[in-house]
């Protein structure tokens, strides 16, 4: 069974303040720091039809996943042409963005 801080508090083994009733370690190693969190590494995003890269600058989207749920990709051209059915009941603006996407992404950007 593992020992906890008397009433008051009292410094254990690793030479740490422990509130009183909490749990007391059993090694000397320090404790991790609560508000140290670990830096993921940076994903891949999908880029093209299975193709997986890495964004140039941190903070980038790829333009393949914002398309192609919706939008109409021709695999053999790799190019996206608006799918009508849906892009219809798009407001103007979603329009206007779905057009400047495919826009650059049929000129070869992958990124925004």
């Amino acid at each position: 069974m593992q020992k906890r801080a008397m009433a008051g508090g009292e410094t254990a083994i690793n030479g740490e303040f422990y509130h009183g009733g909490e749990f007391l370690p059993t090694t000397q190693l320090p404790s991790q720091s609560k508000g140290a969190k670990k830096i993921a590494a940076p994903r891949k995003q999908n880029v093209e039809g299975y193709k997986w890269e890495i964004a140039p600058v941190a903070g980038l989207i790829a333009i393949y996943p914002q398309l192609s749920g919706v939008q109409k990709y021709d695999r053999n051209t790799n190019t996206f042409s608006p799918f009508m059915p849906y892009y219809s009941n798009l407001s103007a603006d979603a329009q206007a963005r779905a057009d400047e996407l495919m826009s650059k992404y049929n000129a070869g950007e992958r990124w925004v």
